[in-house]
């Protein structure tokens, strides 16, 4: 018999009064068990299995399969503050989702679960925003070791064909309730598009160039970085269909457009899976097929989400070079 802290991913049923339980563990990592009569009315478990709970369970190893016997569960945590607000959920579910795509079966990771566990306990307490959710795809990236380059979910993506399509709808949705706030703390409440500024660059150099001044001058490094043609290579191996720029989006460069996340306000390609590019160009999806075959011959794209010092943006980046005026460029 095997013990372990537990947080319950995913619940399928398997016969009329049976169900297949998949849990991250904290001490033996991805786990499928079998809840045998759990469906029943009268179950012993009756009440113990829902999605994000987080248990105590002792479960019978099988000998022929992956698929173990669940014998006890003993409830830690329900999770009830994240389960009357729908986008707390919608995030959670896309944590899960996310975990439950990139970790191997029974491969013990102690530090996913604790991950995991951070997560949703955050999402109790607080609005889910694109912050939060970068900052989720980043820590499990890194935890991987598959390193954050361009970003956490181009990284993710590439390594794992795709990311949970629920990212699209959790991305417009954190996108919506943030120009939905009033103004507070020097917050804009203005289009996540209408902060984002990207360039065109002819070499490498240049464009490294325009990336350290800006985060010298005060910009977050997550929300100024590099788009190239390889990564819209990446883009069309992964996408089952072309999509168009959209104004919702992550970082830059980044979260893989279509399928959503999260921070303040950033870069994606939307629709159809597809990922990377910027949120300016979101604006002005006119200039999208145009970026596209430009950063495809080999040219360089800088997008930032500048916000309300976009002005200064896009004086940065043409100072090192770039081209701010797509029909000219």
């Amino acid at each position: 018999m095997d013990s372990t802290a537990a947080i319950l991913l995913r619940r399928t049923r398997l016969t009329e009064t049976s169900w297949i339980v998949t849990w991250l563990t904290e001490l033996h990592g991805k786990v499928k068990t079998v809840a045998k009569g759990a469906r029943r009315p009268k179950s012993k478990f009756a009440g113990l299995l829902d999605l994000f709970y987080e248990a105590e369970i002792d479960f019978a190893r099988s000998r022929r399969s992956d698929l173990h016997i669940l014998r006890e569960v003993t409830l830690r945590d329900p999770r009830e503050g994240l389960r009357h607000v729908y986008a707390r959920v919608q995030a959670a579910a896309y944590f899960v989702e996310l975990i439950e795509l990139t970790t191997e079966p029974e491969h013990p990771v102690p530090e996913l679960y604790d991950l995991l566990r951070r997560a949703l306990a955050w999402l109790e307490k607080s609005t889910p925003d694109r912050r939060g959710a970068l900052h989720f795809e980043t820590e499990l990236a890194r935890l991987l070791g598959l390193g954050t380059t361009p970003s956490a979910a181009v990284a993710l993506g590439r390594v794992h064909h795709r990311l949970p399509p629920g990212r699209a709808a959790l991305l417009r949705a954190m996108d919506a309730a943030g120009r939905a706030k009033p103004i507070e703390d020097g917050m804009s409440t203005e289009s996540p598009s209408q902060g984002h500024v990207a360039a065109l660059f002819d070499t490498r150099a240049a464009a490294d160039a325009a990336i350290a001044e800006l985060e010298t001058s005060g910009f977050d490094r997550e929300l100024a970085q590099l788009l190239t043609g390889e990564d819209f290579e990446t883009e069309a191996e992964m996408a089952p269909a072309p999509g168009i720029l959209t104004p919702t989006g992550v970082g830059v460069l980044g979260p893989l457009g279509g399928l959503g996340g999260g921070l303040p306000t950033g870069v994606t390609v939307g629709g159809g899976g597809l990922w990377a590019a910027n949120a300016y160009v979101g604006a002005m999806p006119q200039h999208g097929a145009h970026l596209r075959g430009e950063v495809s011959a080999g040219r360089l794209l800088v997008t930032v989400d500048a916000g309300q010092k976009a002005a200064t943006a896009r004086t940065i980046l043409e100072r090192n070079g770039g081209h701010t005026n797509f029909e000219a460029a």
